[in-house]
């Protein structure tokens, strides 16, 4: 309440998010569009917006445009995910993440193991059957990973 005297011009990007997100739901509406509603805003404001949307979706369809997949998830009932302009799949978090999979898979291309033991004399290499490169766990990582990686 320490900003009630402001105007929209004189608040930060975020700050205008959250009045914007406020309006919305104002006049009562039976459907509401909420476009990127938390772009701009710490963790903390989109937590505490993410509760009023959750709050205020009662009795209302909301329609919300989002880059962040941790938003749609906990805020959509349905998911659509649109990529290119056309609609690449939509429904329930849970069916997106059955059809797309879980988690990332990060693969790095090193250098052969003889460039590489001499740069990092405590790694641990492992060889890979279907590459000639080798893949590499290391227990504890350190600046000289980045003259390993091409």
């Amino acid at each position: 309440m320490d900003k009630i005297n402001y105007t929209p011009p004189m608040l930060s990007g975020g700050q205008k998010r959250k009045l914007s997100v406020a309006i919305a739901f104002v006049g009562g509406a039976t459907v509401v569009f909420l476009d990127e509603p938390t772009a701009g805003m710490d963790a903390a404001a989109r937590r505490h917006t993410w509760s009023l949307i959750r709050a205020m979706s009662a009795n209302r369809t909301i329609i919300l445009t989002t880059h962040y997949m941790d938003e749609a998830d906990l805020l959509g009932d349905h998911v659509a995910i649109i990529s290119a302009g056309a609609l690449q799949c939509a429904g329930s978090s849970l069916f997106l993440r059955s059809c797309a999979g879980h988690g990332y898979t990060l693969r790095f291309d090193l250098l052969p193991a003889a460039a590489v033991e001499p740069l990092m004399p405590n790694g641990i290499l492992a060889e890979d059957a279907s590459s000639p490169r080798l893949r590499h766990v290391w227990r504890k990582l350190d600046h000289t990973i980045l003259q390993c990686i091409k």
